[in-house]
């Protein structure tokens, strides 16, 4: 995450990957998930975990320093 990306943003990508994440999942055949569409599902759910985990620390610090 980069340092000084408002939060609204940081948000705002973190639901379109997880909306990428939900298309994917649902795609998924009836023949199962493949090892690379696992990959594909963990990588991008971290990759939104991050986002939202870094934007309720800055969050978090913003509101102490105006305390």
């Amino acid at each position: 995450v980069n340092a000084g990306m408002p939060v609204e943003e940081a948000l705002s990508r973190a639901s379109c990957i997880l909306g990428t994440v939900v298309d994917l999942a649902m795609n998924v055949g009836d023949d199962g998930i493949r090892g690379t569409e696992a990959f594909a599902i963990q990588y991008l759910v971290e990759m939104a975990k991050a986002l939202v985990d870094a934007s309720s620390v800055g969050e978090v610090a913003r509101e102490t320093a105006n305390e």
